[in-house]
């Protein structure tokens, strides 16, 4: 069990399960370890940047909560990677909150010096922003709708309540 007053100095972690530049979903399978397709995205709209979700975590959807890693650095499917958090999408769909994590790869020394959104190159989250608003479209009953953008302190107390909510999950079991 995670303790939600994590020590700030202990690196997050993401699993990868989508790799930069894909168009397939993959699902993480805690239970077994595998991961598996989940679905194809709509043909234009590639993954931007590598995604998975921060281990110990629980997002108001009930799933980990989900995170983006920018990185040049390649990174392969079903990788366990240290991040930092550098911002937050707030954002909704059809199963409820499902909020985004902007995280840097730490292993990447082209981002090292990125602590703060704001520090990111100009266009990354406009087009970020796009990616998630379009890439359930087609689907029948989903949709997508962004609340809002917050910098890495708030993607800190998004990241601390989801750890709140991993460890009372686990309390109820």
């Amino acid at each position: 069990m995670m303790n939600p007053k994590r020590d700030s100095n202990t690196p997050l972690h993401a699993r990868i399960e989508m790799v930069s530049g894909s168009n397939i979903k993959h699902i993480y399978d805690a239970k077994t370890g595998n991961i598996t397709v989940q679905r194809a995205l709509p043909k234009p709209l590639p993954e931007p940047y590598n995604y998975g979700f921060l281990h110990g975590t629980l997002g108001e959807d009930g799933d980990e909560l989900d995170v983006f890693v920018i990185s040049g650095k390649r990174v392969s499917l079903g990788d366990k990677i240290a991040v930092k958090p550098v911002g937050v999408i707030y954002m909704e769909d059809e199963n409820g909150g499902d909020d985004k994590i902007i995280a840097t790869f730490e292993g990447d020394s082209a981002y090292s010096d990125v602590s703060r959104i704001e520090e990111m190159k100009p266009g990354m989250i406009d087009n970020l922003v796009y990616y998630i608003q379009h890439n359930k479209d087609g689907i029948p009953g989903r949709f997508v709708k962004i609340k809002g953008i917050g910098d890495a302190n708030a993607a800190a107390r998004v990241i601390e309540e989801s750890h709140l909510r991993a460890s009372n999950s686990e309390e109820d079991r």
